[in-house]
């Protein structure tokens, strides 16, 4: 990969969490009585750390810590936000969905969304350390790379540009809860001071590079 392609990928990560914390600015007043789980915007007079914001969640009884049996959704966090599992892929049945309709005219595109789904899923564990969390960073920057590489562009008719909307869409959609939010926030603190490895000319799996279309 090209030294340029490199800073792209690392520039991409920085946006995306520059834009979570401009989520949580003092500009943002879209959380009020009406938000609902839908909405990871929250409220609060500065940008708070992930403690605190989940302290405003609660208090607001957007989201809660404590884990119960029943929560509608089969994940048994208790949220009911719709994160179940069900066929065991790693990857939210929601976000399966999502990435179905979304790319139905790409099988490429599909399978290589999913691949960075399942990585993304992995960052929002609640178990991680610092090492642990580089490695879900290498993951991630490996699956980016690979929608972005010229092969996948042109495979998929797609300008690195485009490319890149469609990675920020399918996360927002990932991130779209209050507790995907601030997982993602912890393990961006995780990554703090950390670097990712060059993925390579090559950084695609065998199942995307010979999808048919």
């Amino acid at each position: 990969m090209s030294k340029s392609k490199a800073f792209l990928i690392i520039i991409v990560f920085i946006i995306g969490f520059l834009s979570i914390l401009y989520f949580l600015s003092p500009s943002n007043n879209d959380l009020n009585n009406n938000a609902t789980l839908s909405s990871p915007i929250i409220k609060a007079t500065q940008v708070q750390k992930p403690n605190t914001v989940v302290n405003i969640l609660e208090q607001k009884k957007l989201v809660s810590s404590k884990t119960q049996k029943n929560d509608g959704d089969g994940d048994g966090d208790g949220d009911g936000d719709g994160d179940g599992d069900g066929d065991g892929d790693g990857v939210p049945d929601r976000m399966n969905d999502y990435i179905k309709k979304e790319f139905s005219n790409s099988i490429t595109l599909q399978i290589a969304m999913k691949n960075l789904a399942q990585a993304w899923n992995l960052a929002l564990a609640d178990n991680l350390d610092k090492k642990s969390a580089k490695d879900v960073g290498n993951k991630i920057s490996k699956s980016i790379a690979c929608l972005l590489n010229p092969i996948v562009l042109t495979k998929t008719n797609n300008s690195f540009e485009k490319m890149n909307s469609y990675i920020q869409a399918t996360r927002a959609e990932m991130l779209n809860t209050p507790k995907n939010t601030i997982a993602y926030i912890h393990f961006n603190e995780l990554l703090n001071g950390q670097y990712f490895h060059d993925q390579g000319t090559t950084p695609c799996s065998n199942d995307v590079t010979q999808a048919p279309y």
